[in-house]
């Protein structure tokens, strides 16, 4: 696999005999941010690119020339479009914008390959999810964003004498758990974000016993919320801290829903089939997943680095790269996991519209 530089580090060079290839990656959405506002990004962006490029061994006139592609490059975004962010490949022969659906992270890197992997891994992350807290005297259901909090349906639930105590839960707790696991239910469809529910015992057990969303939520917590926001993100400190584990727990869910209604691309034979079919919504991959391979340019057939016919014709590329920057360029999303957690989806896999 071809070894990317790190970005901001000055003390690996390019090899002379190597392409150099400078990636950018740039937070866009012109929809919510002023076309005068990018525009000063992009020169930012664009001086840090050159100030990366002077670091490298490379000649005077290969910087220079880059720059020029660069300019060139930013002179031609569309500021019509409605993506969320800009990558753009500079070699010395020219440049390339592509347009990405996925909220990013400022990067730069500097190889002697387009650093689309590198890129994907810079998409940026909200915890956002639903928290769902009931008790005896307090109900309500909250969008989350880390630890900040925001009531989005609120309810009093009378106990009706029941007590966090109760042997069993009595027709007033399930009318409470029901109420409010409607309109969860509800909000699912809006927000497609980890569910949390938090609440004492009897209650949790009857949201278990009663609820569709039970089977899903990210976390059952056995705790008395008390009406109390303090409290509830207390609670939460723990969950919000390993969120990666959540996440990749939620996307295997995921991908196991898309299989189950026949819309899931398992291994890179049938992804890559999938996304040159232009029916690639969300790729799943592991970080460090790699498929060494000959590409038929003509048309998309894969061919396993194995195989020695017409080497010489081919040139042999890591094809996971090449899947992630085709998924990307077809408006799809692109997630990387920790190696280990697709093992059962042959370490890649892609949900299909």
């Amino acid at each position: 696999m071809t070894t990317h530089l790190q970005v901001n580090d000055a003390s690996v060079a390019v090899s002379g005999n190597e392409e150099v290839v400078l990636s950018l990656l740039i937070p866009f959405e012109p929809k919510i941010t002023s076309k005068e506002k990018i525009e000063a990004n992009l020169r930012q962006m664009a001086a840090r690119a050159a100030e990366q490029l002077q670091n490298q061994s490379l000649a005077p006139e290969v910087v220079g020339q880059m720059m020029m592609h660069l300019q060139v490059a930013l002179a031609g975004v569309e500021y019509n479009n409605q993506k969320k962010s800009l990558a753009i490949k500079v070699t010395p022969q020219g440049a390339k914008l592509h347009y990405w659906n996925m909220p990013v992270q400022e990067t730069i890197v500097v190889g002697n390959s387009f650093a689309v992997r590198q890129l994907a891994a810079r998409k940026r992350t909200e915890k956002a999810y639903l928290l769902l807290a009931i008790g005896e005297h307090f109900g309500g259901i909250y969008l989350g964003n880390g630890p900040r909090l925001s009531r989005l349906v609120a309810n009093s639930p009378s106990s009706d004498g029941a007590t966090a105590f109760d042997p069993s839960p009595s027709a007033a707790i399930q009318r409470a758990v029901k109420h409010l696991d409607n309109a969860l239910s509800i909000l699912r469809r809006s927000y497609r974000y980890p569910v949390f529910v938090i609440a004492p015992g009897p209650y949790l057990n009857c949201f278990k016993e009663l609820s569709p969303n039970a089977e899903t939520a990210a976390a059952l917590i056995e705790a008395n919320p008390h009406g109390n926001d303090a409290r509830l993100q207390q609670l939460m400190v723990p969950y919000l801290a390993d969120w990666q584990t959540l996440t990749e727990k939620a996307l295997v869910r995921q991908l196991d829903e898309a299989l189950q209604k026949g819309k899931l691309a398992v291994g890179i034979t049938e992804c890559w089939t999938a996304a040159f079919e232009k029916k690639g919504q969300k790729l799943v991959v592991e970080e460090d997943y790699v498929f060494p391979a000959y590409l038929d340019q003509k048309n998309g057939v894969l061919y396993a680095d194995a195989i020695p016919m017409n080497k010489d014709a081919r040139k042999s590329t890591d094809a996971v790269d090449v899947l992630i920057e085709k998924v990307l360029a077809d408006g799809g999303k692109v997630y990387l996991v920790r190696p280990g957690v697709l093992s059962g989806h042959l370490h890649v896999a892609l949900s299909c519209y």
